[in-house]
């Protein structure tokens, strides 16, 4: 199959463009701010999860797409972003290549699933509520995961084996209050 899909997104203006879909969003607005961005949150049960993407759409290659984001979290929970089969599921059925931001955790981390694995590995930058230029770059032997223009995890295991879309998400983890996705930027494409 030829892939021949690029897209880039700034989110700004008065709403999210048509053709993203929210799936299971408990709140939303386009900040009234310079770069501010768009934010959603998720509901506060455990893995409660909210989502925008392309509705099923699933238009990216498993070995040969690229997304970055210029996103953060706020709240308890994680922020996942990247690319996934699913409208806002991530485990071991899905197939992803996304990176995720958990509160509790020491270190952003790269998450890899390929429909009946999903495994993850630490990247080099810790977790934090600032904006960061996320990469994730899918490759024939592996994923790689940048921030900010630094290459922090290559993973071989569990690569994604199927088509899939463009996601953002915020998933609440266990307690304390709803994490918040903010997104100020996002670019997929296939190489």
């Amino acid at each position: 199959m030829a892939y021949k899909q690029h897209f880039i997104e700034w989110f700004s203006g008065k709403q999210l463009p048509s053709y993203w879909t929210t799936t299971s969003v408990v709140s939303d607005a386009m900040s009234d701010s310079v770069d501010g961005g768009y934010s959603f949150a998720s509901g506060t049960g455990t893995w409660d999860t909210g989502a925008i993407n392309f509705n099923q759409k699933r238009t990216f290659s498993p070995t040969t797409a690229v997304a970055i984001t210029v996103a953060k979290r706020t709240g308890n929970g994680y922020m996942i972003n990247g690319f996934n089969d699913s409208n806002n599921t991530w485990n071991s059925s899905s197939n992803e290549a996304a990176i995720s931001n958990l509160y509790s955790a020491t270190y952003l981390a790269g998450f890899n699933a390929d429909g009946t694995t999903q495994s993850q590995g630490n990247l080099t930058q810790a977790v934090d509520t600032d904006f960061h230029t996320q990469k994730v770059e899918c490759g024939t032997t592996a994923t790689n995961y940048s921030i900010d223009n630094v290459l922090g995890l290559t993973r071989g295991t569990n690569k994604p084996i199927a088509e899939m879309q463009p996601i953002v998400s915020a998933m609440h983890y266990n307690s304390g209050s709803a994490p918040t996705a903010h997104v100020r930027y996002m670019e997929c494409y296939n190489t």
